[in-house]
């Protein structure tokens, strides 16, 4: 069983260093007030932009698929629990051969792009399309869900 527990994010921008606990039982609606114009639908405060990190450390894919929204500096790393192991999976912005999967403590030395995606696909055990259905709904571009369609 996977069991996500924890997203960080560093050094990118809107936050300098943040984590969320994914640990936690149940439905997470993530909410902000719009402070500077009330009617408007967005904050900029990064809510959105903090929980497109999954897809793009899980899928290597950006919410929208909008390529020039990718990360060039600062890192994300996903803590994840499948069975009795713990991994880390993690990606440094800018230099792809920093990025990676870790095993109980130990660097699985996944050298290559598509070896590590298809590394992380078995770990969730989802396809990217049963990825985007069943475990993430981007609030910035619902139409495209299959099931908003």
């Amino acid at each position: 069983m996977r069991k996500f527990k924890k997203l960080t994010v560093e050094g990118v921008p809107w936050f300098k260093s943040q984590s969320f606990d994914l640990a936690k039982v149940g439905l997470t609606i993530i909410h902000g007030r719009n402070e500077n114009t009330p009617n408007a639908s967005s904050n900029a405060a990064g809510k959105s932009y903090f929980f497109s990190h999954l897809p793009e450390i899980l899928l290597d894919e950006i919410p929208g698929d909008n390529r020039k929204d990718r990360q060039r500096k600062g890192s994300i790393t996903l803590d994840l629990a499948v069975g009795k192991s713990e991994f880390q999976i993690v990606k440094d912005f800018g230099k792809p051969s920093n990025s990676r999967i870790v095993k109980d403590g130990v660097d699985l030395r996944i050298t290559s792009i598509a070896a590590r995606k298809e590394y992380v696909q078995k770990l969730i055990s989802r396809t990217p399309e049963e990825y985007q259905v069943l475990d993430y709904l981007d609030s910035t571009n619902i139409r495209s869900h299959p099931l908003t369609k």
